[in-house]
């Protein structure tokens, strides 16, 4: 239960955050540019680096958590 609030908190704030910054992404500026397929929401911040977080969240609660 606790990993799946890290992970929903995460997609919240990522969702959100990416509504404040709207960081267009380059076909978005550009109309030469043509992509091939490409999410339409903004692209600041990087869903893949804040999944990051929830990685070492996962990794310390593994390794450096409680000692039983």
């Amino acid at each position: 239960m606790y990993y799946m609030a890290i992970y929903g908190i995460d997609k919240f704030f990522v969702a959100y955050l990416k509504l404040v910054y709207a960081d267009p992404r380059p076909y978005m500026i550009d109309d030469d540019i043509k992509p091939l397929h490409c999410s339409e929401s903004f692209g600041k911040p990087s869903g893949h680096s804040t999944a990051a977080a929830i990685s070492i969240a996962i990794f310390l609660d593994a390794f450096h958590g409680r000692n039983t």
